[in-house]
């Protein structure tokens, strides 16, 4: 996704939010995550509303922006989703900011955590698909176009395993050390170094990266299930022209169209 698109959906969310603190609508205690993954019904038909590990006082809107957000959850349409809810629930009246700016809050939250976990820490095993998938479905969500983003493959990551010290400024000396772990099939590089502040002195910085390789044919596949159409792998200088052979590339790109 662009770094503009993000920066709108953040610009947008907090446009809403200084129009919804204007408004001041009265808290009531909230769920905060009634979608169907919380829902529980039992042999007898029993109704269970569960995981209430973060209730808090909020906008009514704050539960029920769920509600016809194409959450992903089979079984239904969000408008039949929708009529289905509020028929079970009644009739309210509903802010339409307090809808808006709950919905794009929660997809900046959900951006960040799925880039954290699959860019920024060495956590997450299995989950890292479900994170990439939700990603995708985050994306489709709010895209109106072509969603291109690069990956890189294993033949890539391998190239992580070395060490490369750039001294060639005297604004700053950067150190990148990486590893790459063909069996797990994550990668981290740690870059280290100092750099020079205003004042002339020195100040030391350490950070690290962890990538991902996942299989090209998977990350094809997952895009198609959320709903993109159209979707194929190529290189940055010619983005049009699909690769026969993605995985011998070492960073690729993929475009994926409604």
């Amino acid at each position: 996704m662009k770094r503009e698109q993000i920066g709108n959906l953040v610009d947008r969310a907090e446009r809403l939010a200084k129009t919804l603190r204007a408004q001041a609508p009265p808290p009531v205690l909230r769920h905060t995550g009634l979608h169907a993954g919380n829902v529980l019904i039992d042999a007898d038909g029993d109704f269970y509303l569960v995981d209430w590990d973060e209730p808090l006082l909020s906008a009514k809107e704050r539960d029920l922006m769920f509600i016809g957000g194409a959450q992903g959850f089979i079984g239904s349409t969000a408008p039949e989703e929708e009529r289905l809810f509020y028929q079970g629930y009644g009739q309210t009246a509903v802010d339409p900011v307090g809808l808006a700016y709950y919905r794009y809050e929660r997809i900046v939250q959900d951006i960040a955590a799925f880039c954290k976990q699959l860019l920024l820490t060495d956590e997450g095993g299995a989950d890292r698909q479900q994170a990439l998938r939700r990603c995708f479905q985050c994306v489709h969500a709010v895209s109106e176009g072509y969603f291109i983003f690069d990956l890189n493959t294993r033949l890539g990551l391998q190239r992580w395993n070395s060490i490369h010290v750039d001294e060639s400024s005297d604004e700053a000396l950067i150190i990148t050390r990486g590893l790459f772990d063909g069996q797990s099939d994550r990668a981290w590089t740690r870059i280290s170094g100092f750099a020079r502040r205003p004042d002339g002195l020195y100040e030391r910085f350490d950070e690290t990266a962890f990538n991902t390789a996942f299989e090209l044919e998977w990350v094809k596949n997952a895009l198609l299930e959320v709903g993109w159409q159209q979707v194929h792998f190529a290189r940055v200088q010619d983005l049009p022209t699909p690769l026969t052979e993605p995985e011998k590339e070492g960073r690729v790109f993929i475009v994926a169209g409604k």
